[in-house]
């Protein structure tokens, strides 16, 4: 009875550890949830890898007619299964939710690292026109447009700006914006 309430104790300790309540929303995938997750599981499925042979002893030694085993002692190893097979019905719904978290707080990961490579593409997008102009009018050599006009380079700006709000006018009617 000793032994069992003392692992009840670290069972309920690491249960809580597992799932108390965040004060931020328990989908961000924060470094510390991230960090602290692995701990938390290892520990649960260390616990677990003690607690099932404990219950199959106490499974046997109630099903066996031993002589120095008496009604009492019965009743107690009775108490001492059912709490036992409690502690296991715990852990494996701690294992469950552990997994949900886990899967999550990797759902959540992916969609920040969606939504950052969605905003690298589109700003790759948008510039990728205006490199090539710029790069095709920095070669010197002759016969570029516009050298020896004095409004060349507004032109070319005027140019630029223009692609660029053509481009942002077609992200918006495609819905990529």
């Amino acid at each position: 009875p000793i032994a069992c309430s003392n692992a009840w104790s670290r069972f309920s300790s690491v249960s809580k550890t597992a799932f108390r309540k965040p004060k931020k929303c328990w989908l961000q995938a924060t470094t510390m949830s991230r960090k602290t997750h692995p701990c938390v599981r290892m520990r649960t499925a260390i616990f677990n890898r003690y607690v099932i042979p404990q219950k199959k002893v106490l499974e046997t030694l109630l099903s066996c007619n031993q002589p120095w085993l008496t009604e009492e002692h019965k009743e107690h190893l009775a108490e001492s299964l059912d709490r036992v097979t409690r502690y296991v019905e715990e852990l494996n719904e701690l294992r469950e939710r552990s997994q949900i978290l886990n899967d999550e707080l990797n759902n959540a990961h992916g969609r920040r690292l969606n939504d950052i490579t969605y905003i690298f593409s589109v700003a790759a997008t948008v510039f990728l026109p205006l490199s090539f102009l710029t790069g095709l009018l920095g070669v010197n050599v002759g016969g570029i447009p516009g050298i020896e006009s004095t409004n060349g380079f507004w032109v070319f700006t005027g140019l630029c700006i223009a692609i660029i709000i053509a481009q942002v006018a077609l992200f918006k009617k495609l819905k990529w914006f």
